[in-house]
């Protein structure tokens, strides 16, 4: 803080003069310790704010990830059947696995699942129990995708 150095510097006085050398040396333990030593103080502080704020956003990054993934983790009635469809390589890839699946569902082959037939392609295809709330939310979804 530089409290005491000028007790110190009026004991290195012979008759009211200093020593060149006596001089020199408080001037440079001033400007070290003062000016340089604070830098350094303040560039060590700085840098470990920089270095906390990288980690908290890191954190955040990494929650809003975790988020993210429960998010997308949904846990709907057809998602182990629907599951397969998200891997596939092109358009006409995904319209084979679809039609795979639907062809799986129309057992009498008609055009058109019915619900009993969809409820027994996901037992035996799947090993889904689809109830009727189940049905209700699929039928729902679709249907306001309709309008």
């Amino acid at each position: 803080t530089g409290d005491g150095w000028s007790e110190v510097a009026k004991l290195q006085m012979d008759d009211g003069q200093f020593d060149r050398l006596t001089g020199f040396f408080f001037i440079s333990i001033v400007l070290v310790c003062g000016v340089v030593l604070t830098n350094v103080v303040v560039a060590v502080l700085l840098d470990e704010f920089v270095q906390s704020v990288a980690s908290e956003k890191q954190a955040d990054a990494a929650a809003a990830m975790f988020v993210a993934n429960q998010a997308l983790e949904h846990k709907g009635p057809l998602d182990k059947l629907l599951a397969p469809l998200t891997h596939y390589n092109t358009q006409d890839d995904l319209l084979l696995k679809i039609d795979g699946l639907f062809q799986l569902m129309d057992v009498d082959d008609n055009g058109w699942v019915t619900i009993q037939e969809m409820r027994d392609g996901l037992r035996n295809c799947a090993g889904i129990h689809l109830s009727d709330e189940d049905w209700g939310d699929i039928s729902s979804v679709y249907m306001q995708g309709e309008q």
